[in-house]
């Protein structure tokens, strides 16, 4: 018996019947897919997944940009010694820095590090580690061949640990959905059934055609 592991999120009676045969008829596609496909796919996803990113972050730049800009029309004079105190090149006014006391510059300095640190970590943050995971994995994908997909599906059909382990991670959960359309249209097919009698598994009835379905398997 292999170690129970379920996407991140799923965790009631109704997706621990319905994962396995999610899982089953994914790889089964994932089997059958055409190549073509695959390439064209992780291809697209990779584009998306970039624009998106940058999308992002130029908005996100644009945000901070503003924000500094209404703060420091407010506060000139402190913004402009913080940024001086973190980038001595900055360029101070002498007139304001005559009117400051050297003992209280490091208040300056540290709330000069404060906004930057901020500001990177708002612009970047978690957005650019995902996109930095999801690039890594979609050329890994392509300039293996889809070996790893591959090895995934297969270890799935003969119930393998590591495959079964790779599967469940939250990536995987998405890859899924994105891959199916590759496989052959009955597969297709039959996965998309599952998945909506399980969205709808509150309804009794599609509970009910979602246990005898996952009972033929």
């Amino acid at each position: 018996m292999f170690k129970k592991y379920t996407i991140t999120g799923e965790n009631n009676p109704i997706w621990w019947l319905v994962e396995p045969v999610i899982l089953k008829t994914w790889a089964e596609g994932m089997c059958k897919a055409s190549y073509p496909q695959l390439y064209l796919i992780h291809f697209m996803a990779l584009l998306l997944s970039t624009v998106m990113f940058l999308g992002g972050f130029v908005l996100r730049i644009l945000l901070v940009g503003t924000i500094l800009f209404l703060g420091y029309a407010v506060f000139e004079e402190s913004l402009t010694l913080a940024f001086s105190a973190v980038f001595p090149s900055f360029g101070m006014d002498t007139t304001i820095m005559n009117n400051v006391d050297e003992s209280s510059l490091w208040i300056y300095q540290v709330l000069g590090y404060v906004i930057l640190i901020k500001s990177v970590i708002f612009v970047f943050g978690k957005n650019f580690t995902d996109w930095v995971q999801d690039t890594a994995l979609y050329l890994l994908m392509m300039v293996t061949g889809m070996i790893p997909l591959k090895w995934i599906a297969r270890g799935l059909i003969r119930k393998n640990y590591f495959a079964q382990l790779a599967a469940k991670t939250s990536f995987m959960g998405m890859h899924m959905s994105q891959t199916i359309s590759a496989a052959p249209p009955d597969i297709e097919q039959q996965y998309s059934k599952i998945f909506d009698l399980y969205q709808k598994s509150n309804d009794e009835n599609a509970r009910n055609q979602l246990e005898e379905l996952c009972a033929t398997y």
